[in-house]
Formats: structure tokens, C-alpha cells, sequence
């Protein structure tokens, strides 16, 4: 995420047995240059990041797959969360995704279906039924959000670990992707990050 609000993405780790953020504000080797605890340790909880609040930096955030809900931070520090609500159904293996989906500035969340392909993406930080929701991919994949092409609207893509290949797709619908292309070589457990690393407007994928 961007965690200074300078406008370019860098890297950060979250340790889900203690709850742990380390968050660096440069692409390179060294210590982390934020850490902080949010949440219980060792309950299942997932990571999710974005600009929840639309003042250019991005927090974190977590989400709980057996109830279905999300804890979202406006700040990176401990402490309670800033926003609480339940998006879909808890217990269905659904994984989940942030991104700004309406090009207005601030980060909506969404779901990704890995049985069915199924995305379901929401504007707005809260309950209710999805404003985007479609299938993408034949499941199996590891969802991410990106804007793609420069255009201000972030838009799904899939990561397939056992091949390396990247499907990406610039419009939240059903359809195919507009890029495919392998990085990296698949089965060696990688985990697919993205972000604009040089500030150019367009988000770009990443290894780890």
C-alpha cells in the first residue's frame, strides 16, 4: 500500500499467529518503518488494505471468513476499528479484495469466490448487496485489484500459482482477460502482490 501518501506503492507483511503489521515505505532491503498489532492473532483473520477514508494513504484492514466480516482501519496502529460491517455469507471459503471500483477516490471492498470464479465487488464500506458481481477465471485462483490501464478504476485479476500465469481484466464483468502472461516460475509457492511501485498512475504485479 501507500503508506506515506507519496503516491507510489511499497511493500508490507502481516503476521497472521500475532496479528502483526510490518510495513516499509521503500522497495528495498531493511527494517520495517511501521509496526503495530491490530486484532487477535491466530483466529483465521485475513488481510485486506486501501484508502478507506479517501485522504491518499493506505490502512489496513481485516477480514473474518467464518462470519463474514470486515474490521477497517483509517490508521496504521492498533486499536479498534473505524469501520465494522458484514459483506456476504461467513464460512463459504470466500477471499477478500479491495479497490477503488467507481473511480471516486476511496477503496470499496469486495469477495472472490475460489470454488466458482464468482467476484462480488461493493462501493461503499458496508452491508448489503454487491454492486458488481460476475464471474471471472475458472476458480482456483488468487484474486487480486488493480487499475490495470491507467484509468482510475481498479479491476479484478487472477494469479494461477501452479503455472505463474497472471490473468488480468480491465472491466469489472464477466469475460476474459485483456492480459495474460506468465512471471516467475509456477509451484514454488509465491504469493502475487500489485501496486503502482513508481508512481505512474498504473499498477503493475509483484512476487513474494
Amino acid at each position: 500500500g501507500d503508506w506515506d501518501g507519496n503516491g507510489s506503492v511499497t511493500a508490507g507483511l502481516y503476521d497472521p499467529a500475532t496479528g502483526a503489521f510490518f510495513l516499509k515505505n521503500s522497495n528495498a532491503n531493511g527494517a520495517a518503518d511501521i509496526v503495530f498489532t491490530y486484532g487477535a492473532g491466530g483466529l483465521g483473520l485475513l488481510p485486506v488494505i486501501g484508502d478507506w477514508n479517501n485522504d491518499g494513504i493506505d490502512t489496513v484492514g481485516l477480514y473474518d471468513p467464518a462470519t463474514g466480516a470486515f474490521f477497517l482501519k483509517n490508521t496504521n496502529a492498533g486499536g479498534a476499528a473505524d469501520a465494522v460491517f458484514s459483506f456476504g455469507a461467513g464460512g463459504l471459503g470466500y477471499l477478500p479484495i479491495a479497490g477503488d471500483w467507481n473511480n471516486d477516490g476511496a477503496d470499496g471492498i469486495g469477495l472472490y469466490q475460489p470454488g466458482s470464479g464468482a467476484f462480488f465487488l461493493k462501493n461503499a464500506l458496508g452491508g448489503g448487496g454487491a454492486d458488481f458481481a460476475f464471474f471471472f477465471g475458472g476458480g482456483g485462483q488468487i484474486p487480486l485489484a488493480g487499475d490495470w490501464n491507467g484509468d482510475g478504476t481498479d479491476t479484478v485479476g487472477l494469479y494461477l500459482p501452479s503455472t505463474g500465469a497472471f490473468f488480468l481484466r480491465n472491466s469489472n464483468s464477466n469475460g476474459s482477460a485483456d492480459l495474460v502472461f506468465t512471471f516467475g516460475a509456477g509451484g514454488q509457492g509465491f504469493t502475487p502482490i500489485d501496486g503502482d511501485w513508481d508512481g505512474n498512475g498504473t499498477d503493475t504485479i509483484g512476487l513474494y
